[in-house]
């Protein structure tokens, strides 16, 4: 896989996690270990139309400052037991 090799060329790769769609933290970790080097957390801030978006799906849920948090920190914790550094940007 075109992943694994970058990174066992010794290719610094980096995941970029934004906007912070519905996901499994555990899971998006799991997948990502031995593949990246770094991850960045991005917030974002959406705007009034993607808002709406996720109103009318019933996903306002995850708009909520404590979707973010929780999930982030998860990502957070599941990344760094791996020794792979992680920087948040709420």
């Amino acid at each position: 896989m075109m992943k694994q090799t970058l990174h066992e060329e010794d290719v610094r790769t980096y995941a970029f996690i934004g906007p912070m769609l519905p996901l499994d933290p555990e899971r998006l970790s799991e997948m990502l270990v031995g593949i990246v080097d770094e991850v960045l957390i991005d917030r974002l801030n959406y705007s009034n139309k993607v808002k709406s978006l996720y109103r009318n799906a019933v996903l306002a849920l995850y708009l909520k400052d404590a979707y973010f948090i929780q999930t982030s920190s998860a990502l957070r914790v599941g990344f760094e037991k791996e020794g792979i550094p992680v920087s948040v940007i709420f």
